[in-house]
């Protein structure tokens, strides 16, 4: 029988290096729980803890699952249902869900899910959508889509949009939980014959977007901005996921930094999500903006810039 020390540092680790657990003590985690024993309680409360979820997997995972998902996310590990307030992945053999412990707003489990987004995706629809007006441009030459990319990507749905508006799109998200959540649902949507065609315009790069668009070996049209903002719409489903999002997304380090990359690569336009209200990205005042009721998108055209604005915006590189 698995002491209980070794149960609390399967399930709530050692200075949080759980990269490194080994699979002997999965198995004394696992049969912990199977005998249903009690783990030490797991104290997250202050703010930088509760941004950490723990993976929660239920007993008809395999080990070599578990042991796949904490590498790649680097998260704790344990096979019983956390009682600690905070973020917990439960990974199920149907698939991951993401809920909150002592939160009430977030109790319901949540995954990113493409499909909800099905009814706006036909053609006639799509078109009035505020943010494919935005990023219009011109005609590529022949059947080659023109490429986006969306360097904030978070939970990809406007990212989704535009793929199905017929924009080759990059995914750029840097945490590794949201990228991980992303992948699960192109995968799910792969499966699905009304999404497929639109998932083949999605790729997805796990990273810092101001690396990848440095290191970019083709010119997008357009680069999508979307730094994270409070939420302020009244719709309650919306505001969860916006929730989610500031519990495990660090806000955007350099507004500065992010649009320099993204003028650096010379697109057609840089198009900026902002609220409706809220001050232009990095105080650079863009070249138009389409508003809404609850969000703006503010419009910059790099190729009509001035050599000497470019220089200067590209020097917070």
């Amino acid at each position: 029988m698995a002491q209980m020390d070794d149960c609390i540092e399967v399930c709530f680790g050692k200075n949080w290096n759980y990269g490194l657990i080994c699979q002997k003590k999965y198995h004394l985690a696992k049969e912990n729980a199977m005998n249903k024993q009690e783990c030490a309680p797991c104290h997250l409360h202050d703010q930088e803890e509760i941004r950490r979820p723990i993976i929660w997997a239920d007993e008809d995972i395999s080990i070599a699952q578990a042991e796949h998902l904490v590498q790649i996310l680097s998260l704790p590990l344990t096979w019983q249902k956390p009682s600690a307030p905070g973020l917990v992945l439960h990974l199920r053999r149907e698939g991951v869900e993401l809920f909150s412990n002592g939160d009430t707003q977030l109790r319901q489990p949540f995954y990113v899910d493409f499909h909800s987004l099905a009814p706006r995706v036909h053609h006639a629809k799509i078109q009035q959508e505020l943010l494919i007006k935005a990023a219009k441009v011109q005609a590529c030459t022949g059947n080659t889509p023109p490429i986006l990319i969306d360097a904030t990507a978070g939970f990809g749905e406007d990212g989704f949009l535009f793929a199905a508006a017929g924009f080759q799109v990059t995914l750029c998200e840097q945490n590794a939980l949201i990228a991980f959540l992303l992948q699960e649902a192109l995968i799910r949507s792969a499966q699905m014959p009304e999404l497929a065609l639109i998932c083949q315009r999605l790729s997805l790069h796990q990273g810092d977007s101001v690396d990848f668009l440095l290191h970019l070996d083709r010119q997008p049209a357009i680069v999508y901005l979307d730094p994270m903002f409070p939420a302020r719409q009244k719709n309650a489903k919306i505001k969860k996921k916006l929730q989610i999002m500031q519990l495990i997304e660090q806000p955007c380090p350099s507004e500065q930094r992010l649009f320099a990359a993204a003028l650096s690569v010379l697109p057609q336009k840089i198009v900026v999500k902002r609220p409706v209200k809220g001050p232009s990205l990095a105080g650079l005042t863009p070249a138009f903006f389409l508003k809404g009721k609850a969000v703006r998108f503010d419009v910059y055209l790099p190729r009509s810039m001035s050599a000497a604005v470019r220089n200067t915006i590209l020097e917070n590189l």
